[in-house]
């Protein structure tokens, strides 16, 4: 069984049909498996994690793959809802008004990544970025300490997978970018 976790990415929003046409289904097929799909539209990384620390129980160590697709950076999971710079909600432009940084940013994403690693030690485990160029961020503000490239990493081709947004709706692939996502993984990853 292949486990993924993300955001809409990973959920296959702007799919014909998400539950058969997104990349971790697709992936799943490559690797001759089935698929759960945790990815949620908007999820920020915080909410991610709190995810895969929730389903971490029914993964079994020895057989099942785990593919976490990390998020924007600006993301947060905040009094228990998930907030983007563009979410209307007051609790949103309270926090992007005074709580918010770039360089708070590039730390939080820093945790999130170093704590995927920390916890899914012993499992068969991958993770991956919707767009990773938080990680030459991080450098910027001098974290570059933590942005080692570990075994389980796949920092995808021209830095994110990103690049497969099509005109759909100009900000998700479309069946052919997830198409193009599961053969990068696949290709780059599992199969190299």
């Amino acid at each position: 069984m292949l486990y993924a976790f993300g955001c809409s990415f990973t959920y296959g929003t702007s799919c014909i049909n998400p539950k058969t046409d997104s990349w971790p289904v697709l992936l799943a097929d490559l690797l001759e498996t089935s698929c759960t799909n945790y990815g949620l539209p908007g999820a920020s990384n915080d909410h991610i994690f709190k995810t895969v620390l929730e389903n971490l129980l029914k993964i079994d160590k020895n057989n099942d793959y785990i593919i976490v697709m990390m998020t924007s950076s600006s993301r947060r999971y905040f009094r228990k809802r998930n907030i983007l710079p563009s979410t209307k909600a007051d609790i949103a432009k309270t926090f992007y008004k005074y709580l918010h940084d770039k360089e708070c940013d590039s730390i939080n994403f820093l945790q999130n990544l170093n704590a995927f690693h920390n916890i899914l030690k012993g499992y068969r485990y991958l993770i991956t970025f919707m767009d990773a160029r938080p990680l030459l961020e991080c450098k910027e503000y001098n974290l570059g300490a933590g942005v080692s490239t570990k075994e389980n990493m796949y920092i995808p081709k021209r830095l994110g997978l990103h690049h497969y947004i099509e005109d759909i709706d100009n900000q998700h692939p479309s069946n052919k970018g997830h198409i193009a996502i599961s053969n990068e993984l696949y290709k780059g990853y599992f199969n190299e």
